[in-house]
């Protein structure tokens, strides 16, 4: 009898022992798969899907790992804007300063521009109001033909904010303008279209040549553009 209570005691050991292993093999608690970012531009691809399907925490690994091993600009940008926009948790501005400076030292042009408007604006916590700070962003930017970096040192020559100069320059804000719209930027478009409208800084007047980048403007999204095109096509009209 003892021999079979002991029998009977072993095998229920193995049943409680194999359900406890059941227990602890968990999914979640198997190892992370490795992040593969040997190629770059895979890794920021990879990282765009995850994003699309709110996988944030795992995008941000696979952004980190390509921005600071890889040097991705882009992936940098990405990373910065996911810490900006509190898709991490809390929002944590000096991170995304981190990673947009990073990412402005390794050719991300957006992110050199979004550094120029919060040195601009001076409203981010942390980032004190400073123009020829924004403007080295800005430039940084311009010179790689990131468009609407070369408008807004349009703006800064046409207003007189250039304290370098410390005079107003509006030729140079033209020929800002006129390449800012060149490389699609909205506001460059518009503004290079009020100067053709009136013949301002010596220009031209060319109220045709206004109209199509009042419309080019409005097709990049500027609603004040499109109702400016409005307004002129009437008056050219009327004119005929």
């Amino acid at each position: 009898m003892k021999k079979y209570t002991l029998i009977l005691l072993l095998v229920m050991s193995n049943i409680i022992f194999a359900e406890d292993n059941k227990k602890q093999a968990k999914p979640e608690d198997k190892p992370t798969a490795s992040i593969d970012c040997a190629d770059a531009d895979n890794c920021f691809t990879t990282a765009e899907e995850l994003i699309k399907n709110n996988d944030f925490k795992q995008a941000a690994t696979y952004l980190q790992e390509n921005c600071e091993t890889n040097t991705h600009g882009k992936s940098c940008t990405e990373l910065a804007e996911l810490f900006f926009d509190a898709k991490l948790g809390a929002q944590d501005i000096q991170k995304a300063k981190k990673y947009h400076q990073i990412g402005c030292n390794s050719s991300s042009l957006k992110s050199c521009f979004t550094l120029g408007t919060w040195y601009e604006e001076g409203n981010i916590e942390g980032i004190v109001k400073n123009i020829s700070q924004a403007k080295e962003f800005y430039n940084l930017s311009c010179e790689k033909d990131y468009g609407d970096a070369c408008w807004k040192i349009g703006t800064f020559w046409e207003t007189g904010v250039n304290k370098v100069q410390g005079q107003k320059t509006p030729d140079r804000a033209e020929h800002l303008f006129r390449k800012s719209c060149k490389f699609n930027s909205a506001q460059g478009c518009f503004s290079y279209a009020k100067i053709l409208e009136e013949g301002l800084y010596g220009a031209s007047r060319d109220r045709n040549e206004a109209l199509t980048l009042y419309q080019q403007s409005c097709s990049l999204g500027l609603k004040e553009a499109c109702e400016y095109a409005d307004v002129l096509q009437e008056t050219i009209n009327n004119k005929q």
